[in-house]
Formats: C-alpha cells, sequence, structure tokens
C-alpha cells in the first residue's frame, strides 16, 4: 500500500539485497493541495523505478530518482 501524500494504492514490488524495484504504481487521482501535491510527486519519483534501500533500527530509507525517502514505523 501507499500513501503518497494527498493520493493511496499500490503496486507490485521486487526486493532484492540492496535495492527495491517498483512495478507501476495505481494511485487515487484526487486533488489536493499544493504541500500534499508537492510530497506526492516526490513519492512517486522514488517509486518510479528502482530505488536503493536501507533499513536501520525502525527507519527505512529509500533513495532513487535524485531524491530520497526516510519511513519511520508506526509503533
Amino acid at each position: 500500500a501507499v500513501e503518497a501524500g494527498c493520493n493511496s494504492g499500490g503496486g507490485p514490488a521486487e526486493v532484492d539485497d540492496a535495492t527495491i524495484t517498483f512495478g507501476p504504481i495505481a494511485l487515487t487521482e484526487m486533488a489536493c493541495g499544493p504541500d500534499a501535491m508537492a510530497v506526492e510527486r516526490v513519492v512517486t519519483a522514488v517509486l518510479a523505478s528502482t530505488a536503493d534501500y536501507a533499513i536501520e533500527a525502525d527507519v527505512l530509507t529509500l533513495r532513487g530518482a535524485g531524491s530520497g525517502l526516510l519511513l519511520r514505523a508506526a509503533p
């Protein structure tokens, strides 16, 4: 599942030792405010193809498409 800042959806992903390759991501198509849409553009850019990843404690770091994401696990 993907929560992209404004819209949500999902798609396939293939994980190996150092990268995650994302397949086509299908998202809802709601219009939101400029801040939420800016976040969504970064999220979808990183998830558009292959991203390097690292897991340290409860944080997943994804780097791809010239951008990156830090995702913290919920308690």
